[in-house]
C-alpha cells in the first residue's frame, strides 16, 4: 500500500470533517455507561438536525404506530443505535455539501448507491439476523466516503481512475491499487478511524468489498454492508443482469436459501426513496425490480445453455479424433463396452449379435515417408470419409490410432459384417485418392486397406471373456489379410469350405474376382454400393456362381453391347436395379429383349420401391423375375438360392 497516498488523502485541508453533534455524539455513545438525558440533549442542540431525525423516525421507513415528537421518545421507541445511525448519516452528508461535481465524479449517483446501500444492509441485516440494522445502515451509508475523500484530495488523479473502471464497480478496487497504491475502502477506514467511528463500522467500510475477509468479529456487520452493496448495485440504472446474479449467489452461501429475490428488491427501493426524500437526494428513475429479474433470469438461462454447450463441446472434443473427426478410442472403448454387455450370452439371456471390423491402411508409412506427413494425413482423412459413407447407419467407424480404424456393428450377423467390410474395400480401392491440394504429394494416389472381421458368431461364445477379445481376433485376421497379399477381406472363424462360422479360429481370406471361368456369371447392375458388395458377398458363398457388379446403366449397356459383339463373356443371369444412374434398369431390359443374341439371357428385376406399376413393367418386358428389395432383405436364403439355380440354368420361380 502506498503510505504517501494515503496520508495525501487524510491531511488534505479540504477533507469534510463530521459537525460537532457528531463527534460528540460519538464520544458519549463510545461510553457503555452513557446517559440517555445527555445524549438527547447533544442532539437537540441542533435544531436542524433534530428536525430530519424526527422526521425521518416518523416516515415509513420506521413504520411506527403513533407519532414521535421528541428525540427523548425516539430514543425510548428506537433506541439508541437508531438516532445514532440517523444522526451520523445526516451528519455525513452535511458534510459532504461543500464537494462539488467536477470531471468524472457524480455526486448526487454517489448518494443515490450510498443510500441504496444503507437500506439494503439494514433489510438484510433485519431478515438475516447478521447484525444490528442500525449499524449495518450506518456501515452502508459510509462504505464509500473513501471515494469522496480521494476525489476531493487527488482530484484529476482519481477521476482518471474511475474513467477508466467505467461501469466495472467490481474492478475499482483493483484500479485504484493498481494507479494509486491504495484503493477507497483503506482510505474510507482510515477517514473513519479519525472521525473516531466505532471499529466495527470501519471493518466494514475496509471490507465491503471483500466480503467477509478478515473481519473477524465484525464478520456479520460486513456481510450485511457488502450484500448491501451488491443489492444496490443490481438496482443501479443500466445494471446488468450479472450484478443481481452475484447478490443470490452470496446471499446464499452466507444467509442460506429462502430469499425472495424480487419482494427483497421492491421493498430496498422503496424504503431507498422513502429515505432520499429526507436525505434530500434525488434518487431518479424508479428501478423495475420485475424486468430486472426477468433479464436476470433470461442472462441465467443464457449462461446454463451457453455452459452446456461448451461442456457437450469439450466432452465431444475428448472423445472426437481432432484429424478426421471421427469418434477415438476412449469412445470406441466405451461404446464396445456396452454393446458388448448387450451382445449374447452376456447376461444369460439371447441378447444381440455382434460384430467388429478392423482395418488398416496398406503400407501406410511409406506414404508418409515418400510423400509426407500431410499426405498421409489427408489419406486418412479421405479414408475416414469413405468408410463412414460405406457404413452409413449399419454402425460407426473409430479411429483407433495411426492408420488403424475399427468398424462396431451391433445387431449384424457375421455374413453382413463381411458383406459391409467388402463394400469398404471396394470403395477405398475403386477410386484414387485426390491429393492435388497437398504440395509434394502426387494429384492422384491409389490406396488400399487390408480389413478383418470378427463377431459373436465366429465361434463359441465363451471364447468371448472380455470385450477387447473380439477386437483383438478382428485384428488377427487383419494381419492374415496382409500375409494373404492385403487389399482384401479375412473372416475369423470362417471355414472357406463351406461359408460358414466354425470353431477353427482361423481366417479364411476372401479375394476379388476368385472362381474359375466355367462357373456361371452374374452380372449385377446396382449403385447401391452396399447391397451390391452384400449379394455379391454372399452369392458365391452360397452356390458356385461368380458376380460381377456394374455400378450404372450406361456402362451395364456398354457391357451388354460388348457381350452382343462377341468382345465379352455372356452372363448366365442379369439382376438389374429398376432405378440406377444412365439407362435405367427397364432400358436395360428391353436392350436385352430387344437383341437376339442376348433374349436367351434371364433377368431378374429389383428395387427399393413398392410402386405396383413397376412389377407390371418389368413383367411385360419379360423380366423372369421381380424382386422388391424389403422382402430380399426378409427372405433373404430363399431368393438366393432363387438366383443361383437361375443363374445355373434352373428355371426361375414366378
Amino acid at each position: 500500500m502506498s503510505a504517501s497516498v494515503l496520508n495525501e488523502v487524510l491531511e488534505c485541508g479540504q477533507l469534510p470533517s463530521l459537525p460537532s453533534v457528531a463527534v460528540r455524539l460519538l464520544d458519549l455513545t463510545s461510553d457503555a455507561d452513557a446517559n440517555i438525558n445527555e445524549i438527547a440533549k447533544v442532539v437537540r442542540q441542533d435544531q436542524a438536525l433534530s428536525a430530519k431525525v424526527l422526521r425521518t423516525v416518523n416516515s415509513s421507513f420506521y413504520g411506527l404506530s403513533q407519532p414521535c415528537g421528541s428525540i427523548d421518545r425516539a430514543l425510548m421507541f428506537l433506541g439508541l443505535a437508531t438516532v445514532k445511525s440517523l444522526v451520523l448519516g445526516f451528519s455525513l452528508v452535511e458534510s459532504t455539501k461543500s464537494v462539488e461535481d467536477g470531471d468524472g465524479f457524480d455526486l448526487q449517483a454517489h448518494w443515490r448507491r450510498s443510500i441504496h446501500g444503507a437500506s439494503a444492509a439494514r433489510e438484510i441485516a433485519m431478515r438475516s439476523n447478521l447484525c444490528d440494522p442500525d449499524e449495518a445502515f450506518t456501515g452502508g451509508l459510509f462504505q464509500d466516503v473513501g471515494m469522496l475523500a480521494m476525489f476531493v484530495a487527488l482530484g484529476e488523479r482519481y477521476a482518471a481512475v474511475l474513467a477508466e473502471v467505467g461501469d466495472r464497480v467490481s474492478e475499482l478496487c483493483k484500479c485504484e491499487h493498481k494507479s494509486l497504491g491504495t484503493n477507497h475502502a483503506i482510505v474510507g477506514a482510515a477517514l473513519g478511524a479519525k472521525w473516531k467511528l466505532p471499529e466495527d463500522i470501519c471493518d466494514a467500510i475496509k471490507l465491503h468489498h471483500r466480503g467477509e475477509k478478515g473481519a473477524g468479529q465484525s464478520r456479520g456487520l460486513v456481510r450485511a454492508v457488502a450484500l448491501g452493496r451488491m443489492a444496490g448495485e443490481a438496482l443501479a440504472p443500466g445494471a446488468t443482469p450479472t450484478r443481481l446474479r452475484e447478490f443470490a449467489d452470496t446471499h446464499k452461501e452466507w444467509c442460506g436459501d429462502g430469499l425472495n429475490q424480487q419482494e427483497l428488491l421492491e421493498t430496498i427501493d422503496e424504503s431507498s426513496r422513502t429515505l432520499a426524500k429526507m436525505f434530500d437526494v434525488e434518487m431518479g428513475e424508479t428501478a423495475n425490480v420485475r424486468r430486472i429479474m426477468s433479464q436476470a433470469s433470461e442472462r441465467s438461462l443464457e449462461l446454463q445453455v451457453e455452459t452446456q454447450r461448451r461442456a457437450d463441446e469439450l466432452a465431444q472434443q475428448a472423445r472426437t479424433d481432432g484429424l478426421t473427426g471421427l469418434a477415438n478410442r476412449k469412445s470406441f472403448d466405451d461404446d464396445l463396452a456396452a454393446a458388448f454387455e448387450s451382445s449374447e450370452g452376456r447376461r444369460g439371456e439371447a441378447g444381440e449379435t455382434l460384430s467388429v471390423v478392423f482395418f488398416d491402411a496398406d503400407k501406410f508409412k511409406s506414404v508418409n515417408d515418400t510423400h509426407g506427413h500431410a499426405a498421409g494425413d489427408a489419406v486418412l482423412v479421405e479414408l475416414a470419409r469413405r468408410a463412414s459413407d460405406t457404413v452409413g447407419d449399419r454402425g460407426r467407424v473409430y479411429r483407433y490410432g495411426g492408420e488403424e480404424f475399427v468398424v462396431l456393428l451391433p445387431g449384424v450377423v457375421i455374413a453382413d459384417a463381411q458383406a459391409v467390410a467388402e463394400a469398404m474395400r471396394v470403395a477405398i480401392e475403386r477410386d484414387e485418392f485426390d491429393l492435388s491440394g497437398v504440395e509434394g504429394a502426387p494429384d492422384r494416389l491409389r490406396v488400399t486397406v487390408s480389413l478383418g472381421v470378427s463377431s459373436t458368431q465366429a465361434g463359441p461364445l465363451a471364447r468371448l471373456n472380455a470385450p477387447d477379445k473380439i477386437v483383438q481376433e478382428a485384428d488377427e485376421a487383419v494381419y492374415q489379410a496382409k500375409r494373404g497379399g492385403r487389399n482384401r477381406v479375412c473372416v475369423h472363424g470362417l471355414d472357406a469350405t463351406d461359408g460358414e462360422a466354425g470353431d477353427t479360429g482361423t481366417a479364411a481370406p476372401i479375394a476379388a474376382g476368385e472362381g474359375a471361368e466355367t462357373t456361371p456369371l452374374i452380372l449385377l447392375v446396382e449403385d447401391d454400393a452396399l447391397a451390391a458388395t452384400l449379394m455379391k458377398t454372399i452369392l458365391p458363398r452360397r452356390g458356385l456362381v461368380r458376380v460381377d457388379w456394374i455400378a450404372s446403366g450406361d456402362e451395364a449397356s456398354a457391357r451388354l453391347g460388348e457381350i452382343a459383339a462377341g468382345r465379352a463373356p455372356a452372363p448366365n443371369l442379369v439382376v438389374a436395379d429398376i432405378n440406377i444412374p444412365g439407362c435405367s434398369g427397364l432400358e436395360l431390359l428391353d436392350l436385352i429383349h430387344g437383341n437376339e443374341t442376348l433374349r436367351a439371357i434371364p433377368v431378374v428385376m429389383i428395387t427399393a420401391s413398392s410402386d405396383e406399376s413397376d412389377e407390371t413393367a418389368c413383367r411385360e418386358r419379360g423380366a423372369a423375375a421381380f424382386v422388391r428389395k424389403d422382402d430380399l432383405c426378409t427372405d433373404l436364403p430363399r431368393w438366393v438360392a432363387q438366383l443361383i439355380s437361375t443363374a445355373q440354368g434352373e428355371k426361375a420361380a414366378a
